[in-house]
């Protein structure tokens, strides 16, 4: 039997049923709530491959409120310097840390929204090459009506290739990765699927980086 792990914004129960577990006679039937998807969006689909009357259960996708206040859910972002991260300098403009654990616990997601200014001679890139164990997500937005205007260089894995906004990275979990700007002005935002930004990294074989 496996159990979802409790998520602490989740409505508590001290019932069994609050668990989903895994059907034994149908290895990849989920029975119960999902606790960490309590707010759900009403569509069965999203969470029954098949019908689940075929195996005599049934689904429920009623949307429930937002537990412990909307207020204790909203963030004021702060503007930190990347030195608080491994493999990282300071950086161009200004970095606003949107959302992490430190800003409300245990929410598991990391997003950062970097304001980059027009420079006619950009330095050199402040992030050298790293690794998640999760999968995160770079997105360059240009500071024209289009969203154009902004021309990073992106290395993901053995490939090194210049982007031009608007333009989204996928980084797969694993993978090594970094950016630099080239030219151009905008904001460039990444998403790490893990509150804590340090604590989702690989050491990368020979780095000596703390």
């Amino acid at each position: 039997t496996s159990r979802s792990r409790p998520h602490p914004h989740a409505p508590s129960s001290t019932t069994p049923e609050n668990s989903a577990t895994l059907d034994e006679g149908h290895p990849h039937a989920i029975i119960g709530p999902i606790r960490n998807h309590d707010m759900r969006l009403p569509c069965p689909s999203a969470y029954c491959w098949i019908d689940p009357q075929l195996l005599g259960r049934s689904s429920e996708t009623d949307c429930k409120s937002i537990p412990l206040g909307s207020e204790r859910l909203r963030v004021t972002p702060q503007v930190v310097s990347a030195t608080e991260l491994r493999y990282h300098r300071r950086g161009p403009g200004e970095r606003y840390v949107m959302i992490n654990d430190s800003l409300i616990s245990d929410c598991r997601q990391y997003c950062i929204v970097r304001r980059i200014p027009h420079e006619d001679n950009p330095a050199p890139g402040h992030v050298d090459s790293h690794v998640h164990h999760v999968d995160s997500l770079f997105v360059f937005l240009g500071h024209s009506d289009d969203l154009s205007g902004l021309e990073c260089e992106v290395e993901l894995g053995r490939d090194s290739f210049i982007v031009h906004s608007p333009h989204a990275v996928f980084i797969p979990a694993g993978v090594k990765h970094r950016y630099r700007v080239i030219s151009g002005s905008g904001l460039f935002v990444n998403h790490v699927l893990f509150g804590n930004y340090n604590d989702s990294l690989l050491d990368i074989k020979g780095d000596n980086h703390s």
